[in-house]
């Protein structure tokens, strides 16, 4: 909980500043397989002290040899930090929708996978529970036949209930306009780095080169 101090004009001199709580925004991300240029961004975000973040890594199971290991400490900083591993889809969807109901978030930043039945249940537990939904895509729009037959089915049953979208660039942008219409509010600046990697190197040639 933080506080901040109400405008109010002192009554006598005497009267002091009203200290009043004000509420961080609950933001959880479900993502398949974070990511360290994501990790950065919450880092940065989270610092502000204005958000109360949970991470939901969904990792439905893979084949042989391209499972991927992430080391845990890379997460001990987050408090609310789930990593969803269960052989089954329906109990992977169940125990996203579960977490989010405890947590009870005003956001919900979602990067769905189009075979995973779990993303279209976390969506329909996001709405639900009156947070805003906002998914994630890199998709670019190719004009195949796939891809049109995916955008009349989006478009009309409206499977991922989006109150924004957020994309690398134009070409998933594209795609998005013809999955979710032309009024879902589209972000563009997806894909990132963690500069502070790239500082760090770029010190380090100053340092041996003066």
């Amino acid at each position: 909980m933080t506080y901040s101090v109400t405008n109010s004009e002192p009554t006598s001199p005497d009267a002091q500043a009203v200290v009043a709580p004000q509420s961080r925004l609950r933001l959880a991300v479900v993502w398949t397989e974070v990511p360290a240029y994501l990790l950065a961004c919450l880092k940065t975000l989270v610092s502000s002290e204005s958000v109360d973040l949970m991470v939901i890594s969904d990792l439905p199971p893979r084949p042989a040899g391209k499972t991927k290991h992430f080391d845990a400490s890379l997460f001990s900083w987050i408090p609310h930090y789930h990593c969803v591993t269960d052989s089954s889809a329906r109990e992977r969807g169940r125990l996203m929708c579960n977490l989010l109901a405890q947590f009870k978030p005003d956001v919900v930043l979602l990067a769905f996978q189009w075979r995973n039945i779990e993303s279209y249940r976390v969506a329909a537990q996001a709405k639900r529970l009156g947070a805003l939904l906002i998914g994630t895509m890199d998709n670019i729009w190719n004009g195949r036949l796939r891809q049109r037959c995916f955008s009349a089915v989006y478009r009309t049953m409206r499977m991922l209930p989006l109150d924004a979208l957020w994309v690398p660039g134009d070409g998933a942008a594209t795609y998005g306009r013809r999955l979710f219409g032309s009024s879902i509010p589209i972000w563009k600046g997806l894909y990132c780095a963690d500069d502070s990697m790239f500082c760090a190197a770029y010190k380090g040639r100053q340092q041996s080169c003066a």
